[in-house]
């Protein structure tokens, strides 16, 4: 079965389309004011991996470990902008084995426009913009740099993963940022999404997010994040 094959047998995840906003410590009362209702407040611990090439990241997929449990979030697949309107679009992995799929995926499209470019077999890696919600360049390290436990371990574990696991490790991936956040979640109406993420470093951002199922529903969530955005007094 020929690659774009085996890209097709996977099912694409939900879209996610999100806001950013930093926020202050009258944020919540401002939520509640609105109408927002607390779910809940969670903590969690995430490992953020990638080569020795960068592979991923500069084509804007973002591989994790939180809490265990493996995430992928890059470009949709359709191939419509990632930002738009002050949003950012994301499909969603989590199974192992479309994670699989999808990392193998966008190495083997690295190498071959590397060898494209350069008319040999010399890597060269397409560069692409930065997304916004990167981390910035002091809250980061090389993949190639080693974590202290638990992180560096994570790819040596016995979780049921094993197939992911053994390919990222066959192609030294490491990880290259880890930190636990605290995180408070809540609900307006139906549908939208307000994370109040704090990390462990002393980071705050806020997240106003929108699920859809397909590209057709994005432009009627990227409306709804940013009129609520504007009575929250956030404009991304």
């Amino acid at each position: 079965m020929d690659q774009k094959s085996n890209a097709d047998d996977v099912e694409e995840g939900a879209i996610e389309i999100e806001m950013k906003f930093v926020f202050d410590q009258k944020c919540e009362e401002r939520l509640l004011q609105i109408g927002a209702a607390l779910v809940r407040r969670l903590s969690f611990y995430d490992v953020y991996y990638d080569n020795r090439s960068h592979d991923l990241i500069l084509n804007n997929y973002w591989l994790r470990c939180r809490d265990d449990q493996w995430e992928l979030k890059c470009p949709p697949r359709d191939g419509l902008g990632v930002q738009c309107c002050h949003t950012l679009q994301y499909a969603e992995y989590d199974r192992p084995s479309d994670i699989l799929t999808q990392v193998r995926n966008v190495l083997k499209e690295s190498h071959r426009l590397g060898e494209s470019a350069s008319g040999g077999s010399t890597k060269q890696v397409r560069l692409v913009e930065t997304p916004q919600n990167a981390l910035s360049a002091d809250q980061i390290q090389k993949p190639g740099d080693h974590l202290q436990d638990p992180s560096d371990e994570i790819l040596m574990r016995d979780s049921g993963d094993g197939e992911l696991q053994t390919f990222l490790r066959k192609n030294d991936f490491k990880p290259f940022a880890s930190f636990r956040t605290e995180r408070t979640k809540y609900r307006v109406g139906d549908d939208i999404i307000v994370d109040l993420d704090v990390a462990d470093f002393g980071y705050s951002i806020g997240e106003i997010e929108v699920m859809v199922e397909s590209g057709q529903q994005r432009d009627g969530a990227v409306k709804k994040i940013n009129d609520f955005a504007q009575k929250l007094g956030k404009t991304g």
